[in-house]
């Protein structure tokens, strides 16, 4: 396409032409750290950007930037926009001053240095190289945009006070990454510390590691923060809706929240992303415990929930690791220093601190569910709730069940009672109470009598239990004590659920875990639920089936920690 000679700052109707700022050095926080993009170090050797919308790749460009530039702290260009219906249609509106914003696409191109912003927050600061441009709905960037050259920019901004140096040969985005993985145990705090100090990748992963040791108890929460000055809420169903008529005018905010988490986490959604936060709340429970009441949105009167069993692992002790990218290697201390007796002037035996690690790797589970399609252009809170609950449900009863049985296999977790080097005691029947102290005292042997002990059941067992008592005829004690669902097991706190396996062996087995669940590790991926919408399969009966899938695994941080009960029965 031919453009002639235009005014790089003003608007030129006849040549299709509009001036906009790329992007600045506006703050933007991103996985739990502060994102700077250092406009003088961009890289400009792609040359022209195609200028698309809303980040999507699979739709023709309505127009190319050109003149690129470095310029008053801003990377500035020019909008050209083509000859197509709908070139025309978002030149009408960006002239109009109805889309004024635009989102960059890009490519970090460095490790980040660590600067502080004038108000003292700390942040870090990449080099990029941006390969497309979109109009977007939300910007991150809320300084980018068209006619941007004359305004007078109202919204609040950070500026930048100083950029540190080069901080050597560590790696401030492998410190990030890491801290970021654990960023629910005061990792990306710890993290913005070491590169502020200057101090190393390795010494990070030694510090790190006491802090992961030591049990968790923050609730889930999103790992991508997004600009709100707009106050535009998230609605999964408008997303929904958006994704089955393929029209995404009425849902711009919840596709560029999509398209950030695409980017943030490096990779693309089968459908769109929905953040993790709007499926989950707190823990995955649904017992009747003061933390298991917090899944998800409040249901309104008038629709009745089917029974379901109740999660409990969360509710036990469980530590979750969310926001992680890739195969995760958490590194655990097998050996360390010995001390000895020595004569005068003898010589002490060396001894050397080992390590290995528990590796964390991706599994995805997915959750269907199907709804009709009126119900997707409701604005009724209940239906939002009903979504969300029921997707919540789903996917943490599958965790739950993971946990305590996965096989290692066929895509499944690695649970208790498939994993290596957990104990075991048999019972040889109904459990007394002398063998639930068998059970502690291989706890005792591993030096794990420690962190959050509790025994998990199967409601069958528990009734059992609570019908038993400690000590035939000297005692009148029952060995399970007070209500079924959470009670005690030798002074230890103890959970029933149908989540634990009551078939296990010949099919009359019943299980029975004492561990201590913060040695369990809860990894999640990303910082969002990936949604797949089918307006097709059941199109006959206008139904829309939902399946939502989110990328997770189970490890036992020390196997040891736990003792699973053998030859369990009730009979």
């Amino acid at each position: 396409m031919q453009v002639r000679k235009a005014d790089l700052g003003k608007p030129d109707l006849a040549a299709r032409t509009v001036p906009l700022v790329l992007a600045t050095d506006y703050p933007v926080q991103r996985s739990g750290y502060v994102e700077v993009l250092d406009i003088g170090r961009v890289d400009l050797s792609r040359g022209d950007l195609p200028l698309i919308e809303s980040h999507d790749a699979q739709r023709l460009n309505i127009g190319v930037i050109r003149n690129i530039r470095a310029e008053g702290g801003k990377l500035r260009g020019l909008a050209v926009f083509g000859t197509s219906a709908r070139a025309s249609e978002v030149l009408a509106d960006v002239q109009a001053g109805i889309v004024t914003g635009v989102s960059i696409g890009y490519q970090l191109t460095d490790e980040g240095l660590p600067l502080k912003l004038r108000d003292g927050t700390e942040a870090i600061s990449f080099g990029f190289m941006p390969y497309e441009c979109s109009l977007v709905a939300v910007p991150a960037d809320p300084n980018a945009g068209f006619n941007r050259a004359a305004q007078t920019l109202t919204l609040p901004r950070k500026s930048i006070m100083n950029t540190q140096t080069n901080h050597g040969s560590q790696s401030a985005a492998e410190i990030i990454a890491l801290g970021e993985a654990h960023a629910n145990r005061g990792g990306v705090e710890l993290a913005m510390k070491f590169i502020r100090e200057r101090r190393g990748l390795e010494e990070f992963r030694e510090t790190l590691l006491d802090h992961v040791s030591q049990p968790a108890r923050q609730p889930i929460t999103d790992t991508v923060t997004f600009d709100m000055t707009r106050g535009v809420e998230y609605s999964m169903l408008r997303a929904v809706d958006a994704a089955i008529t393929g029209d995404w005018r009425k849902a711009g905010f919840e596709r560029e929240m999509s398209q950030e988490m695409a980017r943030t986490y490096g990779r693309q959604p089968r459908g769109i992303f929905v953040p993790f936060g709007q499926i989950q709340s707190r823990v995955m429970s649904t017992g009747g415990s003061t933390t298991g009441q917090a899944l998800v949105p409040t249901m309104h009167s008038g629709f009745i929930e089917m029974l379901r069993n109740s999660a409990r692992v969360l509710e036990a002790g469980a530590t979750v690791m969310q926001g992680l990218q890739g195969n995760v290697d958490i590194p655990r201390q097998t050996a360390g220093a010995t001390a000895e007796w020595v004569a005068e002037d003898g010589a002490v035996t060396p001894s050397d601190m080992n390590f290995n690690s528990v590796v964390l790797t991706p599994k995805t589970c997915g959750a269907l569910l199907s709804w009709t399609r009126r119900m997707t252009h409701s604005s009724v809170p209940e239906m939002e709730g009903l979504a969300r609950a029921d997707l919540a449900k789903q996917i943490g009863l599958a965790m739950d069940r993971a946990a305590l049985h996965g096989l290692g296999s066929s895509n499944q977790p690695t649970g208790i009672y498939a994993a290596s080097n957990v104990n075991a005691v048999a019972m040889g029947g109904v459990p007394t109470f002398g063998k639930l102290i068998d059970m502690a005292a291989e706890l005792g042997t591993d030096n794990a009598l420690q962190g959050n002990l509790a025994f998990l059941t199967t409601p069958g067992m528990a009734g059992k239990l609570a019908q038993t008592v400690v000590a035939a005829s000297t005692d009148t004690r029952m060995i399970w004590e007070g209500p079924l669902a959470e009670g005690k097991l030798a002074g230890y706190n103890a959970y029933s659920t149908g989540q634990v396996s009551a078939t296990l062996g010949a099919g009359a087995e019943h299980g029975l875990i004492l561990g201590d669940f913060s040695q369990m590790i809860v990894g999640v991926w990303g910082g969002g639920v990936d949604i797949l919408v089918d307006p097709y399969t059941d199109a006959d009966r206008g139904r829309v089936r939902i399946t939502a899938f989110l990328d997770m695994d189970i490890a036992l941080r020390h196997p040891e920690s736990f003792c699973k009960a053998t030859g369990a029965t009730i009979a």
